[in-house]
């Protein structure tokens, strides 16, 4: 049944940014075909990571009607397998996007999935967290969506991680994969994703700001330490131009 939705979408997707092309209401340069990711082996994404002060790797994830997050368990499965060299690599931390309050108990170490899914806090808490915690990793929970935060969430992720660099750590951030982008928000490219019909109409820009601000935390911590500090690898898929490189073993 999944399947069957995503073909939809997909060919649903196709048309409209067809159509919306012969009408004129997508810029030329995004005509053209996009570039992939490029797809790194394991031993190329070994020596990608190296020397890297902060890493983020972008999963697929869903939210049901309760705010559950359900994981597509192959990213899960990519990540744990690469946690060894993580730590062969020198990083000090591994990230997840849980709600920073609760860090104290997904710290104390949650093996049972219904247990992390019954008590709001996802299933990356039972999934990844157990074993980064096994190899010798801290396990840091750096989102935020408190009602009346002063940061937008990814200026919160990008802030926690600072502070873990400033203090001499390394972060590899296992993230939904929309937070790897390099574009900024308000973009032409990046309203074309949200409803290429509608470009130009400033609420659906406003609606993806107010959830993660007017950069994506990949723009932002390219920003901030340069792009040979910063690896951007999409464990999803490798269809995204704006994530430069893709890791699906």
């Amino acid at each position: 049944m999944r399947s069957t939705y995503l073909s939809l979408a997909l060919l649903l997707g196709a048309n409209t940014i067809a159509g919306a092309q012969e009408n004129g209401l997508v810029p030329q340069q995004l005509k053209r075909t996009a570039p992939v990711s490029r797809m790194l082996s394991r031993s190329e994404l070994k020596t990608y990571l190296k020397n890297k002060k902060v890493a983020l790797f972008g999963e697929s994830h869903t939210v049901d009607l309760d705010g559950r997050i359900f994981d597509d368990l192959r990213d899960d499965v990519r990540f744990r397998k690469i946690l060894p060299m993580l730590k062969q690599l020198g990083y000090t931390h591994v990230a997840l996007e849980i709600e920073y309050h609760f860090e104290e108990q997904v710290q104390r170490g949650i093996r049972n999935i219904n247990q992390a899914m019954d008590g709001g806090i996802g299933m990356t808490a039972a999934t990844i967290a157990p074993v980064a915690l096994d190899y010798g990793l801290r396990v840091i929970c750096i989102d935020n969506r408190d009602v009346g935060r002063k940061e937008l969430r990814d200026e919160y992720m990008e802030q926690r991680i600072a502070r873990v660099v400033a203090s001499g750590g390394k972060v590899a951030y296992y993230v939904g994969s929309r937070h790897l982008e390099t574009v900024t928000y308000s973009s032409d490219i990046a309203t074309v994703e949200l409803n290429p019909l509608l470009l130009g109409q400033s609420e659906i820009v406003s609606n993806k700001i107010e959830s993660y601000g007017a950069k994506p935390l990949g723009r932002r911590l390219v920003e901030r330490y340069g792009p040979q500090q910063v690896a951007l690898v999409n464990m999803e898929n490798c269809s995204d131009a704006t994530i430069p490189t893709c890791f699906l073993e």
